[in-house]
């Protein structure tokens, strides 16, 4: 991808009921759930909604983000972090 350095591939795995700590993204990321569904928090502009395994989702540099596993299974995110150049 022109302009991008690299990318890392890791899976956040959450208990049911489990949630993120609302944190500000270092870097534009794409979150795929390959298990679970989670409700999905973020800031400016505030916006909510949910997503689902097979769903994905895209976080923009500096965009807030809070996830929360809203299943009775075990939730994973799979996120592509996109490292720029």
């Amino acid at each position: 991808m022109t302009g991008m350095k690299s990318v890392l591939v890791l899976d956040a795995v959450f208990q049911p009921g489990a949630a993120d700590v609302e944190s500000v993204m270092d870097n534009d990321m794409v979150c795929f759930i390959t298990a679970g569904e989670f409700t999905i928090k973020k800031t400016n502009p505030d916006k909510e909604f949910n997503v689902k395994k097979g769903e994905y989702y895209t976080c923009g540099k500096g965009k807030t983000d809070h996830a929360t596993n809203i299943s009775k299974e075990v939730g994973i995110h799979r996120i592509t972090v996109l490292i720029p150049a």
